[in-house]
């Protein structure tokens, strides 16, 4: 096994230093898809290939497809039970259980206040966050109750990239990340140019830039930290907990992040 220790610079005054030990788990697997999703805690492969996307299990696969909503845009995995997959052709999300059964799906050209969502990720319970084109900000959407419950101001500038938690939305322009709160407050501004993918787990987000490669984003202290020495360039990638994935176009390269503080 691969010991590589990366020393993370603090982008803000934290009172501790910390290190960070990357394990390069020596695992690779060949995996042929258009795109990789993640992996679950119990090791669920997810993926997308000819737009019909896969759940992978030891001795099982399963699939959900429906050629009628067009190309599959987006997968959030976040929550296993309620799985979200976004078709953004159609304006549209289908929330599915754990074994790939339709448990509801929203169109958003049929609501009584029409919206044009261009990304989005799961909520807490029965939310959703969207990123609503015609307005330009980022709500919180109540699909049972069909209607937001929160949401930003109009933003200045229109969301490159996007992605959710549970409890925050991350925002990516041209040259900055931000984050807003479950009230549609912005939280925090951190510039950073040239990011093209991003993916957020428990309060920590991975970025990828084509600048500086990958880095850190961690909501406790509000720190931006370079990761050296991770030399695959993604086409995607997945963070779980301690676990980090990326997928290369031909395989998945395993990962472990410890923390450390001194």
């Amino acid at each position: 096994m691969k010991h590589v220790l990366i020393f993370l610079l603090f982008a803000t005054n934290v009172g501790l230093a910390q290190d960070v030990l990357v394990h390069s788990a020596d695992t690779i697997t060949p995996l042929d898809a258009d795109i990789f999703v993640g992996i679950d805690d119990f090791n669920n492969l997810f993926y997308v290939k000819e737009n019909t996307f896969f759940k992978q299990q030891k001795n099982q696969k399963t699939q959900f497809v429906d050629l009628q909503l067009g190309e599959l845009t987006s997968v959030d995995i976040l929550n296993p039970l309620k799985i979200l997959l976004f078709y953004r052709d159609v304006n549209t999300v289908v929330i599915l259980d754990n074994r790939l059964n339709e448990i509801t799906r929203i169109n958003f050209n049929e609501l009584p206040s029409i919206k044009a969502v261009d990304f989005a990720g799961s909520g807490k319970g029965q939310t959703i966050w969207i990123y609503n084109t015609l307005l330009n900000q980022i709500e919180l959407f109540d699909y049972l109750q069909q209607r937001s419950v929160a949401n930003t101001p109009p933003l200045k500038e229109a969301a490159l990239l996007f992605d959710t938690g549970y409890n925050y939305a991350y925002k990516i322009t041209k040259d900055q990340l931000l984050t807003y709160s479950l009230y549609g407050v912005l939280t925090n501004s951190i510039p950073i140019p040239n990011i093209v993918q991003l993916c957020e787990r428990d309060q920590q987000l991975i970025l990828y830039s084509k600048d500086t490669g990958y880095s850190l984003y961690t909501r406790k202290d509000e720190s931006l930290k370079p990761l050296e020495n991770l030399e695959v360039i993604p086409q995607q990638f997945y963070l779980n907990g301690e676990k980090f994935y990326i997928y290369d176009g031909n395989a998945i390269h395993y990962y472990t992040l410890n923390h450390s503080k001194k």
